[in-house]
C-alpha cells in the first residue's frame, strides 16, 4: 500500500499539490478551491486528529483526508444515499496535476476504500463541484454512485457520491 498516515513534515508537499489543482481548476473556469480553502490550518487539523494521508509515489503524489463518522453537511440530501450504515468522508482529495495520466487519483480512491474497509465501515462518501468534470469522472470510474447534492455550510452546493464497499 502506498497510503501513509501524513506528517507535519509532507505539509510544504501537500499545499504544493493543492496549489497545483487550484490552478488546473482555476484554468478550467471552476470556482472550487478558489480561496484560502483548504490551506495549511486545515491539513495540519486533518494531520492532528490522524485523517490526513498521503499517497507515497516517489515523493508525496497525493493527499486525502479520510474521516470516519458523520459528516453534517450530509444529513440532508436532494436525493438518497445508497445505505445508512457507518461510512468515512473523503475530503481534499487531490493528486499531483503535472503527474496526469499514470492513474494517481484511481490509487488514491481505491487505497482510501481498502483503508476503510480495513476500520469495518460499509461506504465512503465524498461530495464534488457540479462542474468539476474531471473529479466526477474519477469518481464514477471507481465505483462511486451519485447519489443526489448536498450543501455545504457556507451554502455552496456539491454533487455527493457514495461507494458501497
Amino acid at each position: 500500500m502506498d497510503l501513509r498516515m501524513a506528517t507535519p513534515a509532507d505539509v510544504e508537499a501537500i499545499l504544493h499539490l493543492i496549489a497545483l489543482a487550484r490552478e488546473r481548476l482555476r484554468r478550467l473556469g471552476i470556482d472550487q478551491w478558489q480561496g484560502p480553502y483548504p490551506g495549511r490550518e486545515t491539513i495540519l487539523e486533518d494531520i492532528g486528529k490522524g485523517a490526513g494521508y498521503v499517497l507515497e509515489r516517489a515523493g508525496v503524489a497525493g493527499y486525502v483526508a479520510i474521516l470516519p463518522g458523520e459528516e453534517p453537511t450530509y444529513r440532508q440530501i436532494e436525493g438518497a444515499w445508497l445505505q445508512q450504515g457507518p461510512y468515512c468522508t473523503l475530503h481534499r482529495v487531490v493528486a499531483d496535476t503535472q503527474r496526469r495520466g499514470q492513474g494517481l487519483g484511481a490509487s488514491l480512491l481505491a487505497e482510501a476504500a481498502a483503508l476503510a474497509q480495513k476500520r469495518g465501515v460499509e461506504a465512503l462518501r465524498v461530495d464534488t463541484h457540479r462542474a468539476n468534470i474531471p473529479m466526477r469522472h474519477l469518481l464514477e470510474k471507481q465505483g462511486f454512485v451519485p447519489c443526489g447534492q448536498i450543501t455545504l455550510a457556507d451554502g455552496a452546493p456539491r454533487l455527493a457520491y457514495e461507494k458501497r464497499l
